[in-house]
C-alpha cells in the first residue's frame, strides 16, 4: 500500500510514531484534531479533544492562526512529553494524570508555534521553552490566581535579577547571554511584560 501527503512547511527532521491505536477525530475552525490512544485509555480521549479545542481557540486569538491543518495527540508507551510539527507525543503514564489535559496539553500545543513553526537555535539557548512556559503554565496559574505570595516574590526577585544582569547599556537583551535556566527565561518574560504595557505582550 502506498500513501502520499504534502507538507509545505520546512522541517529539520521527519519523525514517525506508530502503535496499536484507536483513532478519534474532531475539529475546530477547520483544523482537524485527532487522538491516537491505546485501547485501554480511550476513556481519556474526550477530555483531551475538548481541551485541545479550548487551547486552539485561546492561542488563535492570542498569537495568530494555527500554523497547520491538523493537530494530533498521540499516546506512547515511553514516558515522553514531546511536541513535533502537527502532533504531541505523550507517554501512557503522562496521559493518565488527571491534570494533563488542563495544563501540559496547552503547553505542548503552544509549541506548535514556538519551537515547531519558529525553530530554535539551541546553540544560543532555548528561548522557545521560556516563552512557551510564559504563555502557558504561567498564564494558567495567573488566570486562576494560583500564585502564593511567596511564589510571586520569588518570581519578581528572579525576574529583576535576570533582566538587570542580562541587559546591556542600550537596554537590548543579549539573547546569546541569557542563561539556559528555564526559570530565568520565564522570569525575563515576566519582567519584560512589566516594562511594557501588559496588553502588548499578553
Amino acid at each position: 500500500m502506498t500513501k502520499g501527503t504534502s507538507f509545505p512547511n520546512p522541517l529539520n527532521e521527519i519523525t514517525l510514531a506508530a502503535g496499536k491505536y484507536t483513532e478519534f477525530k474532531d475539529s475546530f475552525n477547520g483544523i482537524g484534531i485527532y487522538a491516537y490512544f491505546f485501547p485501554e485509555d480511550v476513556n481519556l480521549v474526550k477530555a483531551y479533544l475538548e481541551n485541545a479545542k479550548r487551547y486552539l481557540k485561546l492561542y488563535n486569538a492570542l498569537i495568530c492562526k494555527f500554523p497547520y491543518r491538523r493537530f494530533s495527540i498521540v499516546e506512547n508507551f515511553y514516558p515522553t512529553g514531546y511536541s513535533r510539527p502537527t502532533y504531541t507525543l505523550l507517554g501512557q503514564q503522562v496521559v493518565r494524570l488527571p491534570f494533563i489535559p488542563r495544563t501540559s496539553l496547552g503547553h505542548e500545543i503552544l509549541h506548535q508555534w514556538f519551537g515547531n513553526l519558529v525553530y530554535v537555535d539551541y546553540q544560543r539557548g532555548n528561548w522557545a521553552e521560556g516563552l512557551t512556559t510564559f504563555f502557558a503554565d504561567h498564564l494558567y496559574e495567573e488566570e486562576k490566581g494560583g500564585f502564593t505570595k511567596k511564589e510571586r516574590e520569588f518570581m519578581e526577585t528572579l525576574a529583576r535579577q535576570a533582566v538587570e544582569a542580562y541587559i546591556n547599556e542600550d537596554k537590548k537583551i543579549k539573547v546569546d547571554e541569557v542563561p539556559d535556566s528555564l526559570r530565568k527565561k520565564l522570569a525575563c518574560f515576566v519582567k519584560l511584560r512589566r516594562k511594557i504595557k501588559k496588553d502588548k505582550l499578553l
